[in-house]
């Protein structure tokens, strides 16, 4: 049984039970009376002992999640991190950077309205926009690594990096200097989302 139906079935032997006392009244319960409420307690027993254990273990998934990306010794990719955005194609890379604006996790940072706005841009491809070197951008820019180290870069006078966040910054570079007409020289790339 799920943990949604052991809680409706003790709601279930609840009302039973409230029914059984109903009828009762004042009086004792009878023979019959009994022996269902002797079930039922039973019943719930068992159900409330299944029900602890779901719980536990929901509990322990839930915990454990928190800690899904760390490994000693070497890291788990997830979301933004390590891609190489300059190997994807341009739908690959628009529908990435899409799915981070769709995402609270990665973008719940960001007004709806620049949301949008930024949707939109990743779409336009003319000579004054180019979505797909946006999305890249993006990709690059929001990892949370990137971010972090940009905040530090640019609010500290100096300012400690953990690995990570170094990594991060060396994936900017390569990707401003993989651009076409990018020079390679300059300060640190705004976070998409922070310039939105």
């Amino acid at each position: 049984m799920t943990l949604d139906e052991i809680r409706a079935r003790l709601d279930e032997i609840e009302a039973e039970r409230y029914s059984i006392h109903q009828d009762a009244g004042e009086c004792a319960l009878n023979e019959d009376q009994q022996k269902r409420w002797d079930d039922l307690d039973v019943e719930e027993r068992e159900l409330r002992e299944q029900l602890a254990e779901l719980e536990r273990r929901e509990r322990v998934a839930e915990s454990r999640k928190k800690w899904a990306t760390l490994q000693v010794g070497s890291r788990v990719e997830r979301g933004l991190r390590g891609d190489d955005v300059t190997r994807l194609d341009a739908r690959a890379a628009v529908d990435r950077a899409r799915a981070v604006l769709g995402s609270d996790d990665d973008a719940g940072h960001v007004p709806d309205e620049a949301r949008a706005r930024l949707e939109r841009l990743l779409q336009t491809r003319n000579d004054n926009t180019d979505g797909v070197y946006l999305a890249r951008r993006l990709l690059v820019t929001e990892d949370p690594d990137y971010r972090e180290a940009f905040l530090r870069l640019v609010t500290r006078n100096s300012p400690t990096l953990s690995p990570e966040q170094v990594a991060a910054v060396h994936r900017y570079e390569e990707f401003r200097a993989m651009s076409v007409g990018t020079p390679a020289s300059g300060g640190y790339g705004v976070p998409v989302e922070l310039a939105a």
